[in-house]
């Protein structure tokens, strides 16, 4: 078995048992509750906390990966990135599944210990694949099971997968623990507002974009970190003090590290920006 660092494409699922592989299925989606601010907070124009009804008190806390299950190793062709971008995989019709093993155990983000079940790679391909029809559908040529090492919003982790060839070059993997494990799989993105946080004790550190540059005549402004809480999550945004004014700059962002004092510590909730992106956070010792 091989052990993989897993580049994440843009959606993901569970697998299951067994070598005949049935036709591909569609997966099911869930749908997020509207947003509810936290009683006392402040919510200024525009932002509210972004709650999906994440089970923030769950045991063990579910894994979350933003961006989704799907895994992409090797060289791609556009091509093949666009039809793995919408899961557009078929089998070959000599292909044979590996022999499925019993449950695993695995680490979870926060450290604890689970025995899971291990899926199929029919179970896995049923829920990779949407588009199996699809005239530009990619072959999958070879199954293998491997160990891969994927992100979550809580930091990496080692867990079983399953590793699909594909004609022509390159590989998607799937994960092949239970899908209870997961929460709200394939329907989150990462942010795109900062990098990761750092939380110690009530402190959240987080990189995000600094002001931008005034323009002729106006004086320089600021950015300030805003981040607004509820029991689920806690949604951070950007505010800007200041007119920097209107003017052509350049594209690139420049950002800045923020300590913001929040009123409990995360503990198990999501950190979010405005439009759901999830953001990495670590624990500093």
């Amino acid at each position: 078995m091989r052990i993989r660092l897993v580049v994440l494409a843009l959606l993901l699922t569970g697998c299951a048992s067994g070598n005949a592989l049935p036709p591909a299925g569609s997966n099911p989606t869930t749908t997020p509750v509207e947003p509810s601010a936290a009683p006392g907070t402040s919510t200024p124009p525009g932002f509210a906390p972004v709650d999906t009804g994440f089970p923030v008190t769950a045991t063990p806390r579910p894994i979350v990966m933003p961006g989704g299950r799907l895994g992409l190793l090797g060289d791609f062709s556009e091509a093949q990135r666009e039809a793995a971008r919408r899961h557009a995989f078929k089998l070959s019709t000599t292909v044979q599944a590996p022999q499925t093993p019993g449950p695993q155990e695995i680490f979870l983000p926060t450290g604890e210990k689970v025995t899971t079940r291990v899926i199929d790679a029919a179970e896995a391909y049923q829920a990779m694949t949407s588009l199996p029809d699809d005239p530009t559908a990619i072959e999958i040529v070879e199954i293998e099971r491997i160990k891969a090492t994927v992100t979550t919003d809580r930091g990496r982790i080692d867990i079983p997968a399953w590793s699909f060839h594909l004609a022509g070059g390159g590989e998607v993997t799937w994960p092949a623990i239970d899908p209870s494990l997961f929460w709200n799989p394939d329907n989150l993105k990462a942010t795109t507002l900062g990098n990761g946080a750092i939380a110690q004790g009530s402190t959240l550190t987080v990189v995000l974009p600094d002001a931008p540059a005034p323009c002729p005549g106006h004086q320089p402004a600021t950015n300030e970190a805003v981040a607004v809480e509820s029991d689920l999550s806690v949604t951070l945004s950007v505010k800007t003090v200041g007119d920097p004014g209107e003017c052509v700059r350049t594209q690139e962002v420049k950002t800045k590290k923020y300590k913001i004092e929040l009123s409990k510590p995360v503990g198990n909730r999501l950190v979010l920006d405005t439009g759901g992106g999830v953001f990495d956070v670590a624990t500093a010792p």
